[in-house]
């Protein structure tokens, strides 16, 4: 197996582990913000695979208000979503685009180091089991 020489390190609470990091990804089934924007710094990326429901969100929409950049995997699944959505009816729900687009240069990314990305995944159902699995994998020496 390959070795992968990660820098795990185990974290005592979310703001701890959001603090200063490059990449937070946030996968919980929390209807309630676990994650904060005043925790992030400039230039992070955020995932997030939770709750993205009105009423029930895993992130602070104010994330979305920092975001340079609002990416989904499927806008016609964030119109289909059986609650509304939770950025429906702010003004960053106009903002977001497609990855495919981004990755295509259809539509342009970050031009800035310090600006926040942020990445919400809603449509390729199954695709994180998938990753998890491969990265499980992987760090295993599979």
């Amino acid at each position: 197996g390959e070795e992968l020489h990660l820098n795990i390190q185990v974290a005592d609470s979310a703001e701890e582990a959001a603090a200063g990091a490059d990449v937070v990804i946030c996968a919980t089934t929390s209807s309630i913000s676990v994650l904060r924007s005043a925790w992030l710094k400039e230039g992070v990326h955020v995932n997030t695979l939770g709750p993205k429901f009105h009423d029930a969100h895993e992130i602070e929409i104010e994330i979305a208000e920092r975001a340079a950049v609002i990416a989904t995997d499927s806008l016609a699944q964030v119109d289909a979503y059986p609650k509304p959505f939770f950025l429906a009816d702010t003004p960053y729900y106009d903002r977001m685009v497609e990855l495919a687009d981004l990755l295509a240069g259809k539509r342009p990314g970050r031009s800035a180091d310090d600006q926040i990305t942020l990445f919400l995944s809603v449509g390729l159902a199954g695709t994180e089991v998938v990753l998890a699995n491969e990265l499980l994998r992987r760090v295993k020496g599979g």
